[in-house]
């Protein structure tokens, strides 16, 4: 039970008057409650709340530990399920990596083919392109050939006719008989 103030006032008089020492009795005073909060507690009550605490603490524990039994549970089922799913993704990944390493070699094909097609028609194209110029070249070859011989006609005909009017001419001067 705590002191009031009117009572604690008189006791520190009192006391202080018989054994002269205002520490002493300060300290003295200081062990009886000052308020009515203040109660002093036994050993027993004081073991008591201790032991009090202590259960809680040990029933805190406990459901602490069924607490992380269920998070550890709950991580390796989320674990679990994470490498699932990444087992999942990977085998799509090879199912695109296949799907596209065949259209790859789909459309390879269809390069080479039409590559080959390519070069087949423009082989084509050069011996065609080729017949046509030999073609044009033996007749241009067959005209320039008919046209020296003309030509060298033409002019066998004039140095011919050149050559007999002169002797014609000598004969006529008398310089060859």
């Amino acid at each position: 039970m705590a002191l009031t103030e009117r009572s604690r006032s008189a006791l520190y008089r009192g006391l202080s008057e018989v054994l002269h020492d205002e520490e002493a009795v300060g300290e003295m005073l200081s062990n009886f409650a000052a308020r009515d909060v203040d109660e002093p507690a036994s050993r027993d009550f004081v073991d008591a709340r201790i032991a009090h605490v202590e259960s809680r603490f040990v029933a805190l524990d406990a459901r602490m530990e069924v607490g992380f039994a269920s998070t550890d549970a709950r991580f390796s089922e989320l674990e679990t399920r994470m490498e699932a799913g990444f087992l999942a993704t990977e085998a799509r990944f090879s199912s695109v990596e296949a799907r596209m390493e065949a259209g790859l070699s789909s459309l390879q094909a269809r390069m080479e083919a039409r590559s080959s097609s390519l070069e087949a028609r423009m082989e084509a194209g050069f011996s065609a392109s080729d017949a046509r110029m030999d073609a044009g070249l033996a007749d241009f070859r067959g005209e320039v050939v008919a046209a020296m011989h003309a030509e060298i006609r033409t002019m066998t005909q004039w140095t011919v006719g050149s050559i007999v009017a002169v002797v014609g001419l000598l004969v006529a001067l008398g310089l060859i008989r």
